[in-house]
């Protein structure tokens, strides 16, 4: 942890932000975190810092020579079809959605690049239910047309909300 440490301090300094030890602490939280889960949820109201500890985090990964992608979104601003992919009545064919593509995209990735897909904004069961499978040991999205996409452990999910209510 001493090197991203150290990249963590360049970064922040290089950004022009003031560094903190507990600044730099929440954000090795946040790294041992996504080590451990798929799933990693960041709770705290707007402005709080919460998109500033993975982008910090992130950039200093980078700085350490690792690839992180990001695939950020609102899963509550956009219908559930629209997320999670939806039949064409008239077609009969299945149309991606938001995060079903990215979940393809991320399955094509290699296994060293680390992707993070940030679902920014509150938690709803309405959508959230459907990462059940992703978000246990299984690591697996199964989409509305029964297909299946299997996650490595390259691949987390973060949440940022204002509550768990």
């Amino acid at each position: 942890m001493k090197e991203l440490e150290e990249k963590l301090k360049e970064v922040i300094e290089g950004r022009g932000l003031e560094y903190s030890k507990p600044q730099i602490k929440k954000i090795i939280q946040f790294y041992e975190s996504l080590s451990q889960r798929i799933g990693v949820c960041m709770v705290g109201p707007s402005g709080s810092g919460k998109s500033t500890i993975w982008n910090l985090c992130k950039s200093a990964l980078e700085k350490l020579g690792r690839t992180v992608k990001t695939f950020p979104l609102n899963p509550k601003a956009i219908s559930k079809s629209l997320l999670l992919g939806d039949y064409d009545k008239e077609t009969r064919e299945f149309k991606d959605g938001v995060l079903t593509s990215c979940s393809r995209k991320i399955a094509a990735e290699n296994k060293d690049t680390l992707c993070w897909i940030v679902c920014d904004g509150d938690i709803d069961p309405k959508w959230v239910e459907s990462l059940n499978s992703v978000l246990d040991d299984n690591k697996l999205l199964t989409l509305p047309n029964g297909e299946r996409i299997q996650f490595g452990s390259n691949v987390n999910f973060l949440f940022e909300t204002h509550h768990l209510k």
